[in-house]
């Protein structure tokens, strides 16, 4: 008896092994693993293809303004190629954007403005102070999985077949009481509040987690294909919005749709960029744009 129990008792215990070993892309990821593996994604991969669209609906006294917005190209280390549109309803804004050569150019109003990368990364670091350290970039990648596990709340299901992949969706919210425990841990000085402010602050991120939607949808190499955020909010929540954020004209809006989809393809894959001719300073269109 005990001899014909033995190949049962092995089939038992190594069965759950080799389906592990064989399927383990079937294993659903976590909130922490979604979320984490895409931002790291995207901060180390080499190139990206982007198709962006951010389309917004505000009813206010009566009347609905819309205005929608795209941005596709692609983007990588050595060189950036993107081409868009702002769509206000009754006029249509083309820009474009491109890195080449170390340079950053910028098309508005038909015309190329550019600057060099070393000058405004220096603008940069004189603005926050400092450049960030060794062990703040090592902090930083800690404190990503403790954020993602505890600053959102939400769920992971079978996503749609995206870029060729199948793919794990999360989709989810902020979570208030845990952004503002991360923002505490992680924030520094500039995150210090006090107990007035931290239960004002509580009360935006409530009212926002009511009517905000996040997706995230990830392929089982983590790299994220499809990232959303969806505002939905009718009168009575835009009103208590409103109401928590201190702003009185929040009472004249009656509704907010706003979605923003952002399709990422072609992962480390060639991004080619040329400098375009006769391109002028930015500091032209910026004093042109400040100068009233």
């Amino acid at each position: 008896m005990k001899r014909s129990l033995r190949p049962f008792l092995v089939t038992l215990c190594v069965t759950p092994l080799a389906l592990l070993a064989a399927g383990c892309s079937s294993v659903a990821p976590t909130q922490q693993d979604v979320l984490v593996n895409a931002a790291r994604s995207l901060s180390g991969t080499k190139s990206v293809q982007l198709d962006g669209t951010v389309q917004v609906s505000v009813t206010q006294r009566r009347r609905t303004e819309n205005w929608s917005a795209e941005l596709h190209g692609g983007i990588s280390k050595p060189a950036v190629s993107l081409a868009g549109s702002v769509d206000t309803g009754r006029r249509t804004y083309p820009f474009a954007l491109r890195v080449a050569a170390r340079t950053l150019y910028a098309q508005l109003h038909g015309t190329w403005y550019s600057a060099p990368l070393g000058e405004l990364k220096r603008e940069s670091v004189a603005a926050s102070g400092k450049q960030r350290s060794l062990f703040g970039k090592l902090r930083t990648l800690f404190a990503a999985e403790d954020i993602a596990a505890h600053a959102f709340r939400g769920t992971v299901t079978r996503g749609p077949e995206l870029d060729g992949a199948e793919t794990w969706q999360w989709r989810g919210t902020v979570d208030p009481e845990g952004a503002l425990a991360m923002a505490a841990k992680y924030g520094g000085d500039d995150a210090k509040l006090t107990p007035e402010k931290r239960g004002e602050t509580l009360d935006v991120l409530e009212q926002l987690a009511h009517v905000c939607r996040i997706t995230v949808v990830a392929g089982g190499d983590g790299k994220p294909r499809r990232i959303e955020l969806e505002v939905e909010a009718d009168r009575q929540q835009v009103a208590a919005l409103g109401r928590a954020a201190r702003e009185a004209r929040a009472v004249d809006v009656g509704a907010v749709h706003a979605k923003l989809r952002l399709d990422l393809t072609h992962w480390n894959e060639p991004v080619h960029a040329a400098a375009p001719p006769g391109a002028r300073p930015l500091g032209q269109l910026l004093s042109g744009m400040f100068s009233g």
